[in-house]
Order: structure tokens, then sequence, then C-alpha cells
């Protein structure tokens, strides 16, 4: 008998609504064992992102230290691992703190012997 192995699919997420909606649809829909690990917050302009830093990035303004996400995002991620405690799990940093980069942000998981894939929560187009 084949083992299925596990996907664990990892997103980081800041103001993603409503993209985030679309992938609980999807991720049902799958014929193997999954989890999604969802990273929310805002990433510093350091480590990978310091580049930034030379063409004039920033922060957006507005936010202060405020790290976690404006827009129902929050909420909806909260509602969404009561729903699937045992396949969606939420990693935020505390009050006030940012992730150290996106770098930070995407290896807060680090998963070994599954396969891992990235997820998207920004928005996608298409032509017509």
């Amino acid at each position: 008998m084949i083992k299925k192995l596990p996907i664990h699919f990892i997103t980081m997420a800041l103001d993603g609504m409503p993209f985030l909606c679309w992938h609980i649809d999807q991720l049902q829909k799958l014929a193997v064992p999954w989890q999604w690990h969802i990273v929310e917050g805002l990433a510093d302009l350091k480590n990978d992102t310091a580049w930034s830093l030379t063409t004039g990035g920033r922060l957006p303004r507005g936010r202060g230290r405020s790290a976690l996400s404006r827009d129902g995002t929050t909420k909806y991620l909260d509602t969404l691992q009561r729903r699937f405690p045992s396949r969606v799990k939420i990693d935020r940093k505390p009050s006030g703190q940012l992730w150290e980069g996106k770098v930070g942000l995407a290896l807060m998981r680090t998963l070994q012997g599954y396969w891992t894939s990235f997820i998207t929560a920004k928005k996608t187009s298409s032509k017509e």
C-alpha cells in the first residue's frame, strides 16, 4: 500500500481579504492529507527585504507598529482555525512585533519530511 504524504501549504498574509476565502474551498477538495499554515503579520524591511530601503522603500504609512491585518483577515483566520483545528495553523508575532523580513515569515514553519507548497494571498488575474 502506498502511503499518501501530507501536503503542507504555507501562506504569508497581511490584509489578504477577500482572496484568502477562496483557498479553503480548494483545499477541502484535495484527496490527500493536508495542513494549511498561515503566517500573518507585517514584515519589517530587514534581511531579504532590506534591499528596498536603498530605493526608498518603507513600511506602509499609518500602520505604526500595528503588525496584524486591518481588513478582516485576522478575524477570518481565527474563524478558520476554530472550524478546522487539525488542519489550519496560524502563526503571529506578539503585539507590536514585526517579522524579520519575509524569510522570517516563511521560515516560521520549518517542515521536514513533508511536501510543502506556498500559496499566495494576493489578487490573481486572468485574461478574458
